[in-house]
């Protein structure tokens, strides 16, 4: 039996999150609050316990659960993972976008992309929201 519980976790972090998994997590996001749980900037708060980072992916984990229509039922550490990976894609697009001489090259045309905000969200899907997070 714990086996087959290996396998299946083993299969879980071997999927990707789709497009609107990303665009739950990046809603979940502009709650302030749940920004400063998930990057640990909350500290004792003024009335009640301190926050945790572990416990905001857990919150993460439910709400992801609950929006993917239960394909994804990641543990708390598995959807930290998935985070960490989004957030280097991240940083890969804003890398892109503020290294000289960045544009639309013919390769990018011919597979459909013509600006460099389409490049971006090719590269880290919804990037300008993202990026309204970090400014």
């Amino acid at each position: 039996m714990a086996a087959r519980g290996k396998k299946l976790s083993a299969k879980l972090l071997k999927t990707h999150l789709r497009v609107e998994d990303l665009h739950a997590i990046v809603c979940r996001l502009e709650h302030p609050p749940n920004f400063a749980k998930y990057f640990g900037t909350t500290g004792k708060t003024s009335i009640g316990k301190h926050s945790l980072k572990s416990e905001g992916f857990t919150e993460m984990a439910t709400a992801l659960a609950s929006t993917s229509k239960g394909k994804f039922r990641l543990k708390p550490n598995q959807t930290r993972d998935c985070f960490a990976s989004y957030k280097n894609r991240y940083r890969c697009a804003k890398g892109h976008e503020s290294t000289t001489g960045v544009g639309v090259t013919v390769a990018d045309e011919s597979n459909g992309i013509f600006t460099l905000k389409q490049t971006l969200d090719f590269m880290c899907p919804w990037y300008e929201r993202m990026d309204g997070h970090f400014v």
